[in-house]
């Protein structure tokens, strides 16, 4: 009967310092705000009321989801032409106080599919205007990024992406919506891309299942998700000591 509690009321404090004092006093029990981690002045001003801080690592990824099916992100060159134009160390660096690893890849660290130290998209926008003029479009294209309502880190990673992709001439409109409509917007491809969290799944086959197969969530691999089933169905009947090659491979 100790784990049955008789209520729990959940209050929405839109002051961060309100919030703070509100705990501090043992007016409420728990408390959950963004950025304590990341931010060293609110670091601080936790630490400072008493607070102990511990950091743990988090496997979830902000990025943007682009859906290829859509416009001039139907040619592979454009994609990788804006993944070459997006400056992750400088993401990191002024959104996550240097907390925020960047990576190229959508498999956690932990899963056998991340190949480690691999970056394939490194930042070059000199390569990024080359890709762009070999897809013919040397001036660049408009596109729209959907972020989520209400959500700071969605909102200013957009806005650094769309700074970024404005200087090798990708015009973007940031396009506000809660998270549920800019979810089934994308997925129903009404939007070209969406600014987000790519939660991390338990394992590496989970993952492909529920961000690449046209069966998944968010089918990102449609066109060409077929052949990832097809390598999925192999991968299952693998050798356990094989897998995780193949795993690596498709990480690649």
């Amino acid at each position: 009967d100790r784990g049955r509690v008789a209520a729990v009321e959940i209050i929405h404090v839109s002051d961060y310092n309100t919030g703070l004092s509100a705990l501090q006093s043992g007016q409420v029990d728990a408390a959950y705000a963004n950025n304590i981690l990341s931010d060293p002045s609110r670091r601080a001003q936790v630490e400072n009321a008493g607070f102990v801080v511990e950091d743990n690592e988090n496997l979830n990824t902000h990025g943007i989801y682009l859906r290829s099916t859509r416009s001039e992100l139907a040619d592979v060159r454009v994609r990788q032409a804006l993944a070459h134009a997006i400056d992750r160390d400088a993401i990191n660096e002024s959104l996550f106080f240097g907390t925020c690893k960047p990576t190229s890849q959508p498999f956690a660290s932990v899963l056998p599919a991340h190949v480690p130290d691999y970056d394939p998209f490194a930042y070059d926008p000199a390569k990024a205007r080359e890709l762009l003029a070999s897809a013919g479009l040397p001036g660049g294209f408009s596109m729209n990024i959907v972020t989520v309502t209400g959500n700071p880190t969605s909102e200013q990673n957009a806005a650094v992406v769309q700074q970024m992709l404005g200087e090798i001439g990708v015009q973007v409109t940031l396009t506000p919506m809660t998270s549920p409509d800019g979810a089934a917007a994308f997925n129903r491809g009404e939007v070209d891309a969406r600014s987000t969290v790519i939660a991390a799944r338990a394992d590496s086959l989970s993952t492909i299942d529920y961000y690449f197969t046209p069966g998944g969530v968010a089918a990102l691999a449609d066109p060409g998700g077929e052949e990832l089933v097809a390598l999925r169905k192999q991968l299952e009947q693998a050798p356990a000591d094989q897998r995780d090659d193949a795993l690596r491979e498709m990480g690649r």
